[in-house]
């Protein structure tokens, strides 16, 4: 974070922490209680604040969080009103977020895939230099990859063809419709199930289907040395094999 928000010249990042817990085993109610003790110790020991440190949300965590985290800093320093929304970023626009914040790292999962595709200097998709008609996989449909997938498929003509989940994978060669699934996922608490696609029930493969794109949008390490050679997007992972981890992951959680 700190190496990204320096090539744009803000002054984010730094640091990253966390709260080790599951937030549907709480309430909303029991959520803001813990989200607004985690800033007041955060406050305590000066770990939070503009140019201090800015946290911004993540998995687990949106504008919500972010909101209740402000308000907390806000009522501990009431002398700094000026900055005191400062503290955070990834807050809503009525707390003084920024338009299209919730979107961004899915619109700069689909801007990256863009300047790969128009750099004479890359292969391309098969010397390809668009997205239309082009599958791609999508592993992780939190905030980041939900986003990326709508973009792509609406936008660019992609054919997303497989999401996968910490619990399965769903797969559809014509195409997801990437908005009825994310509804799907919201009514049900899983992409699984889902009637435009066929489910694949605690099956974990789902990123080593044949693909034109394959997008990680998930948890850190989710491709490692012995599952790069079984992913099969056209740009060849090959080449990767000998910088990547040699560790399986077990579990696979959602982007923020």
């Amino acid at each position: 974070m700190m190496l990204k928000s320096s090539l744009v010249d803000v002054p984010f990042g730094g640091s990253k922490g966390a709260l080790k817990i599951d937030p549907r085993d709480w309430t909303p109610q029991e959520l803001e209680r813990i989200t607004r003790r985690f800033t007041q110790e955060l406050n305590k020991r000066g770990l939070i604040g503009p140019g201090v440190n800015v946290p911004a949300p993540d998995i687990g965590t949106g504008e919500r969080e972010m909101a209740w985290m402000m308000d907390e800093f806000r009522r501990a320093n009431p002398t700094d009103v000026v900055n005191a929304r400062a503290c955070v970023t990834g807050k809503p626009l009525s707390k003084g977020g920024v338009a299209g914040r919730t979107e961004a790292t899915g619109r700069g999962v689909q801007f990256a895939i863009q300047s790969y595709l128009r750099d004479t200097r890359t292969p391309g998709l098969d010397g390809r230099r668009d997205l239309k008609g082009a599958s791609v996989v999508v592993q992780g449909f939190g905030n980041v990859g939900y986003h990326a997938a709508k973009f792509l498929s609406e936008e660019d003509s992609a054919r997303v063809t497989v999401v996968a989940e910490r619990d399965g994978y769903v797969a559809n060669a014509e195409g997801l419709s990437v908005e009825s699934l994310k509804q799907h996922q919201i009514r049900t608490g899983s992409i699984l199930g889902f009637e435009g696609a066929k489910s694949f029930t605690g099956d974990m493969t789902g990123i080593e289907q044949r693909c034109d794109v394959l997008i990680p949008a998930a948890i850190e390490n989710a491709i490692y040395a012995e599952n790069a050679s079984a992913s099969r997007p056209i740009s060849s992972s090959k080449q990767l094999t000998g910088l990547l981890p040699s560790r399986r992951i077990r579990s696979f959680a959602p982007a923020a």
